[in-house]
């Protein structure tokens, strides 16, 4: 059983290339990385450091364009299963829905 924990935080704005995000963004396909200090393909991030665990879900309009990122993140590394990213890629859709 996956669970859903809603919580809106208040974050200081960051650049996107500081982010993860960049990464969903360039990409357009979900990320995921579960402990970011063994993650080759993040080892110039500026985040490595701070942000261990993230799994980015594009969400994607209609016409193929990018509207913005569903994103878990989390100080600790932190195992992701696929069950909570395939959760995570069929709601997208629904939250996309409701930001347009």
């Amino acid at each position: 059983m996956i669970g859903l924990i809603l919580i809106l935080a208040s974050f200081p704005d960051a650049p996107l290339e500081e982010s993860y995000c960049s990464i969903v963004n360039e990409t357009a396909a979900t990320f995921v990385t579960q402990d970011s200090l063994y993650d080759a393909r993040v080892r110039a991030h500026p985040k490595r450091e701070l942000v261990l665990s993230y799994c980015g879900i594009p969400l994607v309009r209609e016409d193929g364009t990018l509207f913005g990122t569903l994103c878990h993140f989390d100080f600790i590394p932190h195992k992701i299963g696929s069950g909570e990213i395939e959760f995570l890629e069929a709601i997208a859709p629904y939250i996309l829905s409701e930001l347009e």
